[in-house]
């Protein structure tokens, strides 16, 4: 158990593993939250998702739990077993398997003797779950976010876009010191990303903000991980020796993180949990997408711009994020009037 909290009966089971998982399905959480009799909400979802950081301050989140499989104590048989005492030992009565066509999560809420069960009920998993509807052939063939979207839908929930994800009070004072003495607008720099072939050059980005910066000065916060700490480097010495003000922040907690996000005019980056969080923290967010990269922004608030201008999924190529110029990045930022 991740956030040390108690007393709640709900739970919801997400077991994609990214940041950018844990951001997505933050509306679903609200949602589902919101329609409970204790307004809270459990997540079991996976250790790398960081939804213990991301949703520290969620009032709507009672607990997170972590589900171990990839060689865990949850995979095969005896981890169902094992995932089963789990839920049986936090008492959970309703569960919500969010988008998952496994039988697993519906088998271990089974063995706990939960008496409502709601899922996709994708194959044998329908003749596990205890209430209906369920999604129909076309539905369960969905994304996930939109299966996710559309299970919720059915059971009479819809998503509210105005709920949103709560920062620290601490890491906000954080936030609104470190932003004071810098000229604004201040904007962000994503950097992040799981997956080397989603990344955006980073002489791309120099180049961007360049564009910007002539455009209507401000400053830029150069945001990633630990693992991009020598690129952020690269970026920012190269931007002060144009004399652009900037700050590279790769060793962050994520919670610090969403508080800065909160307070800059918006974000560009790659396709990352940093990226989504920005609509829900009340800013906003570019994603920049390579030809096999799906359109994810169609899903939410974030706003994107796809290597092919049709935004077709070219699944069996290479994804060339090299091929997306800063160019044509600067004109969509521009189009959509976040330059002044």
């Amino acid at each position: 158990m991740a956030l040390n909290k108690t007393g709640n009966k709900t739970l919801i089971i997400q077991n994609l593993q990214g940041i950018g998982d844990t951001c997505w399905f933050i509306r679903h959480y609200h949602a589902i939250a919101g329609a409970s009799a204790s307004k809270k909400v459990s997540i079991l979802t996976r250790p790398r998702s960081m939804a213990d950081q991301i949703l520290r301050y969620d009032p709507s989140i009672e607990n997170v739990l972590w589900l171990q499989i990839k060689k865990g104590d949850h995979d095969g048989w005896l981890g169902t077993w094992r995932l089963a005492q789990l839920l049986k030992q936090h008492q959970v009565d309703s569960v919500w398997i969010l988008h998952s066509r496994s039988l697993r999560y519906a088998l271990a809420c089974r063995l706990a003797g939960i008496k409502d069960i709601r899922g996709p009920g994708i194959g044998l998993q329908k003749w596990l779950l205890t209430t209906p509807p369920f999604l129909d052939n076309l539905e369960q063939k969905m994304h996930p976010i939109l299966r996710g979207t559309k299970l919720l839908e059915k059971h009479g929930l819809f998503l509210d876009e105005s709920l949103p994800l709560s920062v620290g009070k601490t890491e906000e004072q954080w936030a609104k010191n470190l932003l004071s003495s810098l000229p604004k607008p201040c904007i962000g720099i994503g950097l992040s990303s799981s997956e080397a072939h989603k990344k955006w050059p980073w002489g791309h980005y120099k180049d961007l903000a360049e564009m910007i910066w002539k455009k209507g000065g401000g400053s830029f916060f150069i945001l990633g991980g630990p693992q991009e700490t020598e690129e952020a480097n690269r970026l920012e010495t190269a931007l002060k020796e144009q004399s652009i003000p900037c700050i590279s922040i790769t060793n962050q907690p994520i919670a610090g993180t969403l508080a800065l996000i909160k307070h800059l005019a918006f974000v560009v980056g790659n396709d990352t949990g940093i990226l989504h969080a920005a609509p829900q923290v009340g800013s906003k967010g570019l994603v920049l997408l390579g030809r096999a990269q799906v359109p994810i922004h169609h899903y939410g608030a974030v706003e994107g711009i796809h290597l092919d201008p049709q935004e077709r999924v070219h699944e069996n190529s290479s994804n060339d994020m090299d091929q997306l110029s800063s160019q044509r990045v600067f004109e969509k930022i521009t189009s959509l009037g976040w330059l002044f």
